[in-house]
């Protein structure tokens, strides 16, 4: 929510106006199975798609389950997008993917992605599911500093 005071006053003293302005976006909150559980996953591959200077992939695959836990745990607290129709955002150098590789056949294979404009793309077995807001492009920061060294 963004709020904005307003101040007036007149010459003669005796009047004083205040008012406040507050703008707010609706957002639904995520159920608990939109959640992802660390301990159905085996692995977790980061990858990075570097698309200037020129077209490059990274990709590393962690299969210690505090790395997993830990970037479920974050995905997990990201708020859900709101619509973000006719804003228009910086340019994208580098678009970053974490990709969980469930423990079991049966398990959901779940991708998340930086699109832009702070959201997050995610997908389960192949599906869209709504956007994840990550103003701050903290996944971004995760995964380069992942695909810099092998903690944390």
């Amino acid at each position: 929510m963004h709020a904005q005071p307003e101040l007036s006053h007149r010459e003669s003293g005796t009047t004083t106006l205040v008012a406040a302005y507050a703008y707010a976006t609706w957002r639904p909150a995520r159920t608990v199975a939109e959640h992802l559980d660390p301990s159905g996953f085996r692995a977790v591959t980061v990858g990075e798609d570097r698309l200037i200077p020129s077209s490059h992939q990274v990709t590393r695959t962690f299969t210690d389950p505090a790395v997993i836990a830990r970037l479920a745990a974050f995905v997990n607290g990201l708020p859900p997008a709101p619509a973000l129709i006719g804003r228009s955002c910086a340019a994208v150098f580098s678009r970053y993917t974490l990709r969980f590789t469930a423990r079991d056949a049966n398990g959901p294979a779940v991708v998340v992605s930086t699109v832009d404009c702070g959201t997050n793309a995610i997908t389960v077995n192949g599906k869209p599911q709504p956007g994840l807001w990550d103003t701050h492009a903290r996944l971004a920061a995760m995964a380069r500093q992942l695909l810099g060294s092998a903690a944390i």
